[in-house]
Order: structure tokens, then sequence, then C-alpha cells
């Protein structure tokens, strides 16, 4: 169940990049985490389309981690593994709650990306939302 749930979160977050970029495209909001990552991995004189591409690999392994994380809750009866509401909520709020109040202020950005983007701690949510759903879909998928 471990394994499966790290490859759901592979998938999961491959489908959450995807979306990361379709808001970039349209400008909603500030959501590219990709470049952020890509960033920390390779330093601030990096170009943002190599940022980019290199803070995919990062991501998806945040992503497996965090999938594997959900295997062995699962495993051990602490969640169900099944689609639930509060299982799901747990997963998308956990990540982001990580995220908001405890990466980005010791990387500078302040507690929820304050003062710069606090329009965008709504659409990081949906983000991690979308994140969340997947990880349940496809570790049902592969589950069976």
């Amino acid at each position: 169940m471990i394994l499966d749930a790290f490859w759901s979160g592979i998938l999961a977050a491959l489908i959450m990049a995807i979306w990361i970029e379709i808001a970039a495209v349209f400008r909603l909001g500030h959501l590219n985490h990709l470049a952020f990552l890509g960033g920390l991995v390779l330093g601030r004189r990096t170009s943002h389309r190599w940022a980019r591409l290199m803070g995919i690999i990062p991501h998806l392994l945040m992503g497996g981690v965090l999938g594997a994380f959900y295997g062995w809750l699962a495993e051990n009866s602490l969640i169900s593994a099944n689609f639930s509401i509060l299982g799901f909520l747990v997963f998308a709020v956990f990540p982001w709650l990580i995220i908001e109040t405890t990466v980005l202020p010791l990387l500078g950005h302040g507690v929820f990306s304050q003062p710069r983007r606090l329009k965008a701690v709504p659409a990081n949510l949906v983000i991690h939302g979308i994140f969340s759903a997947g990880l349940v879909y496809f570790l049902a998928l592969l589950s069976a």
C-alpha cells in the first residue's frame, strides 16, 4: 500500500504541477511553486524557465513522500484508504498549512506569504485540494 501511495502521490503532484502552470498562463494568482523550488535548487541567478523545469523534481518527490505518508496512515488504520471527506480535507489542508506557516516564513516570505501575496493563499489551498483529490483517486486505481 505504501509503494502504491508513493506513486499516487507522484501522479497527484504531476496533476498539481499542470494546474500550477495553467494558473500561471491565465495569471490566476501567484502560484508558481515550481519556479520557487527550482530557484532554491539552482540559486537565484537561474532563469525562470530553468527554475520551473528544475522545480518539478523536488515537487514530485515531495508529492511521493506525502503519498507514502498517506499510505502509511491508511495501512495502520489511522485514516481511511477509501475516499472520505475527512481524509480529503486533512490531506488538502495539512501540506498547505505546513508550507504556509513553516516553510515560507523560514525562507523569508512571512506567515501565509505576508505581506506580498495574501490573495494567493486561497488559490494555494485549492491547488493542494487538487493534489489531495488526485492522491486518493490514483491510490484507489492502483490498489484495485
